[in-house]
């Protein structure tokens, strides 16, 4: 993109909105699809010095998809049951009818509310069970790597960045991929 005209430029310096707009959206005519003027080759860093040391969290190929861990399944499943409506109307006269002497046993509210929690908490749990499974089926499975020069098989989850990846033809890509040769 081309630096701002004079007129463009405000007493601020900022660009004025008009000349930002007619540049953005004119900006390509008459440049073909020339990705710089300074360089005809494209370099890509593969690998790197620090390729051998261990990635950081955010770094990694792994997937997670599920919504709970075993630590959490409980407290937060509960949360998302109470935010329905009916189940805490439900919550609500079970409490009120312990605490006052109410003619109604509890139990005619408690049941209904225990047997709809414990349904749908365990449909839920299974759920993330079956997420938890096809996350690692695709984080375990084995990808075709080049590191260092050298062809070697690693796990999905392993792939980092400047990796070298060899996919077969209509098969799934295990990652973001820069496409190199086809």
């Amino acid at each position: 993109m081309e630096p701002p005209n004079e007129e463009d430029v405000g007493l601020s310096g900022q660009l004025n909105q008009q000349g930002q707009t007619y540049r953005r959206s004119f900006w390509c005519w008459g440049q073909g699809n020339r990705v710089s003027q300074e360089a005809d080759s494209l370099s890509i860093k593969v690998g790197g010095e620090n390729h051998d040391k261990k990635p950081k969290a955010h770094e990694t190929n792994r997937i997670k998809s599920t919504k709970y861990t075993l630590l959490t399944f409980l407290p937060l499943n509960l949360a998302e049951q109470f935010r329905r409506i009916a189940n805490f109307y439900f919550l609500c006269m079970t409490i009120i009818s312990i605490v006052i002497d109410s003619p109604v046993s509890p139990l005619t509210s408690l049941v209904p509310l225990v047997f709809v929690i414990a349904v749908t908490a365990t449909k839920q749990g299974y759920e993330n069970y079956l997420r938890y499974r096809a996350d690692n089926m695709v984080n375990y499975s084995l990808v075709t790597v080049i590191r260092a020069g050298i062809e070697m098989d690693i796990r999905c989850q392993d792939i980092r960045q400047g990796d070298i990846v060899r996919t077969a033809r209509d098969c799934d890509l295990p990652c973001d991929l820069v496409l190199l040769k086809s």
